[in-house]
């Protein structure tokens, strides 16, 4: 839908602020971005997103590496319906 948005993207978090950057290199792990936008929202675990076949590993540990990353503690809660 996007064309911008396909690539290969590496994303780096510290204490300090994150980063995003497009690079030329073999992914650690594939995935659309409904997928990434599940794990940005919150609410959807990368590992239960892989396990349906979201997000695909090519890297021994990348899911458990991404689930830490985009881990949020509460989960998050909508009191308005929409």
């Amino acid at each position: 839908m996007c064309p911008l948005n396909a690539g290969v993207w590496h994303l780096y978090a510290s204490p300090a602020g994150a980063t995003c950057s497009r690079v030329d290199a073999i992914p650690d792990l594939t995935m659309d971005v409904q997928s990434l936008a599940s794990l940005y929202l919150g609410g959807m675990s990368a590992s239960l997103l892989a396990g349906a076949g979201r997000i695909h590993p090519h890297r021994e540990n990348a899911v458990a590496e991404l689930a830490r990353a985009f881990r949020t503690d509460p989960e998050p809660f909508n009191s308005f319906g929409f």
